[in-house]
């Protein structure tokens, strides 16, 4: 693992260059959210204009710093940005995060820009240009003026986020955190003029802190080195999730625009994804939900489902895709069904077929922890999918106490499909390592990835 990379993962100073006073504006975030998020490090603004930011010594210029830091954060225009880019490699500074633009992304002029920056820099390694930065969760440390890190606090977790859009990157750690999703490190590469996609990759395998590693991709720009993380991350037994746009005319026009990224055919990378065990998100909804499904850590053997709902509506559709996807809801084995039975004695529920309707009677979490662990006893399932139905509005919690208690006596996939609108019962759910889907197509393509994953191993 690259030196550089772990003192920009884990800095224990930071100069911010070009830090506002102001925390409302871009310049001004990054000190903020440090902060905000309890930085234990160092955090030297430098700003030739005031001497003192948020409580903190400002410093007229970078030769006015007390300490070499670990990362630079450079906030100031192109030029600059250059040579403050120069100063800070002559004084040792392992790497600097270049949020300023006018790049590669501006076509020809703005490359050689870039090429001079990269010639700047030296042996220090260059996050950016055009980057909004990363985020490692683990570690309560922002280093990004991303305004998703306005939230009070993120669930920490083990998927990690590398992403060529900044913009996306909040997204992702905004949307993980109202699902109930930990996160562990975000990173947006963007122009990726030196540090990409690959370097990261490399980094996280190595990460004890990650289990799964999730890409946002525009173009891969070295495809052998890129395959060969790839292939390190599979060996190690971290899947890869990607979402990669440019599959139309229009998409690839954009992600050239954007980051100045050059794209190849569509199939191109679906081989490159299957020579290297990659498992594609074909749609953003499912960017989230095969992470979540997948850093469950449970490993799925079989494509037997058992359902368990207290909607028959809500059954038949999660059924009807789960048969789409290949996979098979067989009625319990009949001494599955005996101890269903001896739960609900009477006509109120249906316990002895799949999907296996508690109807009402789920309401009863006595009745729930007994089904629950009868279907993930029973050799007749290799996944058991949950449904909370509307109940989960009122007793948000209700479910979620009844798979508490049962989580530990079984490493059978659990997940989730919530019926209502009923973030807060999700966000549970997926805290408790169940993931919780607001569609049902989602668990036909949670369970996918999961087998996906398991055939890996």
């Amino acid at each position: 693992m690259s030196s550089a990379i772990q003192k920009l993962m884990e800095p224990r100073s930071i100069a911010v260059i070009g830090a506002s006073t102001d925390p409302k504006k871009t310049a001004g975030r990054p000190i903020a959210y440090l902060q905000k998020h309890h930085f234990k490090g160092k955090i030297y603004p430098v700003n030739p204009r005031v001497e003192e930011i948020a409580g903190l010594k400002c410093y007229p210029d970078i030769g006015s710093l007390p300490e070499t830091p670990d990362v630079a954060i450079i906030m100031v225009g192109t030029d600059k940005a250059l040579s403050a880019v120069q100063e800070l490699s002559r004084m040792g500074t392992p790497a600097a995060i270049v949020l300023t633009s006018g790049f590669a992304e501006h076509g020809p002029e703005g490359l050689k820009r870039q090429e001079e920056l990269i010639a700047a820099a030296g042996a220090m390694r260059i996050l950016g240009p055009n980057t909004i930065g990363m985020v490692n969760v683990t570690d309560d440390i922002p280093l990004s003026p991303s305004s998703a890190l306005e939230m009070d606090e993120f669930p920490k977790g083990s998927v990690s986020v590398i992403s060529q859009s900044g913009g996306i990157l909040g997204s992702l750690l905004s949307r993980a955190t109202a699902c109930g999703l930990g996160l562990s490190k975000l990173v947006s590469t963007s122009n990726e003029a030196d540090l990409g996609l690959a370097d990261f990759v490399d980094y996280l395998v190595d990460d004890p802190s990650t289990k799964v590693i999730v890409l946002y991709i525009e173009s891969i720009r070295h495809p052998e080195k890129f395959r060969a993380s790839a292939l390190r991350a599979k060996k190690a037994g971290k899947p890869i999730v990607v979402y990669k746009v440019g599959k139309s005319e229009a998409g690839i026009q954009a992600a050239v625009s954007h980051t100045g990224a050059l794209a190849g055919t569509d199939k191109m990378y679906d081989a490159l994804f299957k020579q290297t065990g990659i498992i594609r998100a074909n749609k953003f909804s499912d960017f989230l939900d095969i992470p979540a499904a997948l850093s469950s850590g449970r490993v799925l053997k079989g494509k037997r489902v058992a359902i368990l709902t207290s909607t028959g509506g809500a059954g038949t559709l999660v059924a009807d895709s789960l048969g789409e996807w290949g996979f098979e809801t067989p009625v319990p084995d009949e001494k599955t069904a005996e101890r269903l039975r001896a739960l609900q004695p009477g006509d109120q529920a249906v316990l002895d077929r799949n999907p296996i309707d508690v109807t009402l009677a789920g309401l009863q979490p006595d009745l729930l922890r007994g089904a629950i662990s009868a279907l993930l006893d029973s050799p007749s399932y290799d996944a058991l999918i949950l449904i909370l139905g509307s109940s989960s509005l009122s007793m948000p919690d209700l479910m979620a106490g009844a798979v508490r208690d049962c989580m530990q006596t079984s490493d059978k996939p659990v997940i989730a499909y919530v019926s209502p609108h009923a973030p807060i019962a999700g966000a549970l759910m997926t805290k408790l390592g169940v993931p919780a889907f607001s569609q049902p197509e989602s668990c036909s393509v949670a369970l996918s990835s999961m087998l996906h994953a398991s055939n890996l191993r």
